[in-house]
Formats: structure tokens, sequence, C-alpha cells
């Protein structure tokens, strides 16, 4: 592995007479630390554990059972497919398919203990990218380019760099991706994210479909239960059943007899029968058949004969 010290130039030291009791130019000086010289010590510690930093050839690869692994790829390759969609427009929709969501696997034990154990592998690498490895990773970019970089206009750049990139994980920061950049002169920050960012994204994705797969599965709800009646809720319901489809039938034989004309009618009820009813009616506190029973008896007063007059 080529060590940043061994590629870029090293420094002058400055003089003897330009220390300070400690050593450094600032603390001759007697002026404080800036953040630019707290950045350029950073950068400085960098440089020398960018040797000791080993930067992965490719991306983690989950160690879990086939079943796991199918299920893994087919939730990936199913959310590329809805983002081109998504991205995709009317016309190019045409002809696209998105894939079914994939069902989550039945795994034993030893297979959740193995992506629990995979799970916690790609969380390692799911952390901040350190400056260390970024210096490591960009040494031999700097050495391939056509404006290779000082020692000191290196170091400044990786602190700088670090400040814009320091959100992505480490473990994206691999071999393969630094071959994919190929840069001409030194990349920027956005030429740097280009490339990482899709490691990132699917390192991201693998660890949180593992962790679905380690999560218990919800247990479906009960079927209701279901109690047979019992002969004699049958018979009632039987009954029951008649009864409205006697009333149905019956209402069906009025409709059909008023459209056949006054044939068909009943015979009009006498006043006696009217009072009858009525006063039956009254008597169970309907105001309504009080008052007309009270109406049929004064007819029935002012005419000559009776309540037998009407409708006999």
């Amino acid at each position: 592995m080529n060590r940043l010290g061994d590629i870029l130039p090293h420094p002058t030291p400055p003089h003897p007479s330009q220390r300070g009791a400690s050593g450094s130019p600032a603390a001759s000086s007697g002026l404080p630390a800036t953040p630019v010289a707290e950045r350029r010590q950073n950068a400085v510690s960098a440089s020398h554990s960018a040797s000791s930093v080993a930067i992965p050839e490719r991306l983690v690869e989950p160690a879990v059972a086939p079943a796991a692994s199918s299920y893994i790829g087919a939730s990936i390759a199913r959310e590329a497919e809805r983002a081109a969609f998504a991205a995709a427009s009317p016309t190019q929709r045409e002809g696209m398919f998105v894939s079914p969501i994939p069902a989550r696997p039945a795994l034993t034990h030893q297979q959740v203990a193995e992506c629990e154990r995979a799970a916690d592998a790609i969380a390692w690498h799911l952390r901040p990218v350190s400056l260390p490895m970024l210096a490591a990773w960009l040494a031999p970019v700097n050495a391939a380019v056509r404006n290779p970089q000082s020692r000191d206009d290196m170091m400044a750049r990786v602190v700088a760099l670090h400040e814009m990139l320091g959100d992505l994980p480490g473990g994206a920061f691999t071999a393969d991706a630094r071959r994919k950049m190929r840069p001409d002169w030194f990349p920027s920050a956005g030429e740097i994210r280009a490339v990482v960012e899709p490691g990132a994204r699917l390192l991201t994705a693998q660890h949180e479909l593992l962790l679905r797969m380690v999560e218990p599965v919800a247990a479906e709800p009960a079927a209701p239960s279901y109690t047979p009646p019992t002969e004699a809720e049958r018979a009632a319901m039987s009954a029951k059943a008649h009864a409205v489809m006697a009333e149905l039938r019956a209402a069906a034989s009025e409709r059909e007899a008023g459209k056949r004309g006054t044939a068909g009618r009943a015979p009009p009820l006498s006043d006696g029968a009217l009072l009858a009813h009525y006063e039956r009616l009254a008597s169970n506190g309907d105001r309504a058949a009080a008052f007309r029973a009270d109406a049929i008896r004064a007819r029935a007063k002012a005419e000559p004969d009776g309540l037998g007059g009407r409708g006999a």
C-alpha cells in the first residue's frame, strides 16, 4: 500500500531560531492557535495515520443464508426499478415493469443469528469516513493526476474535503470506487461523492433489510370463530323468513289488484266498523284515532240513519 508520506514531498522544517518553546512557529509568535492552524494540525495527524489505514477492495457483502441473500438482492433490485420508473417520463414508462414486493423469507434461528452478525458488520462499515481514511483513499489519486498536490496543499485539501464528505460511510470508500473516478485533475468533493454515494446507499439498504429480517414476524390475526346455529335457532330463522315472504307476497298481490282496477279492491268499511277500529287504536294512546272516532260519533248523531248508513 502506498504511503501518503512516500507520495507527497516532505515540507522543509523551520529553522531552529523560528521554533518556540513547544517547537512550533505558532508558539514562537505567542499567538493563539487559529481554526486554520487546528485544521492544519489535523491534516498532519491524518497524514501520519494514513499509512496504517487499510482501504477495502470492494463493498462488504453480508454473509447470510441463500434465502436471505436472495431477499436482499430482490428488494434492492425492486427499489432500483421503482426509482427508475418514478424518474421516467410518461412516454418512457410504457413497457417498464416494477417487480412485486418480495416476500420475507422464513428463517431458522441460526439464519437469524447470521443476519444479526451481518448487520453488525455492515453497521461498522457505515461509520462516517475518518480523516486518515480519506487521506489514504486520496493518496493514489494524487499521485495519478496531472496536477499532484504538494504535501501542504494535499493536507489542506484533505481537511476541506472531509468537511464536505464526512457524512459518507467509510465502507463506501473502496478501491473499486476510486478506480471508477479516473480523474485527470485532482477531484472535487462533487466528483468524489458521485462515485462513493452509490455504494453508501447500497450499504444502507443492506443494513435496513438485514434488520428487517432480524425483527420477529408479527403473528397473523386469528380467524373469527364460527358456531353453527342450533336446531331451535334454525327453526326460528326459518319461521321469520316465511313470515317476511308472506308479507312480501301479500303486498305484491295488493299492488297487482290495484293495477287491475277497483274490482279487486276490498269493499269499504261501514262507520260502525271504522269506529270500532279507531276506538281500539285510541285505547292504545293513538290521538289521531281518537279524533277520528269523535268525528264519526258526531256525524252519527247528525245523520238520521246513525252508524249503519255509510258503507253498509
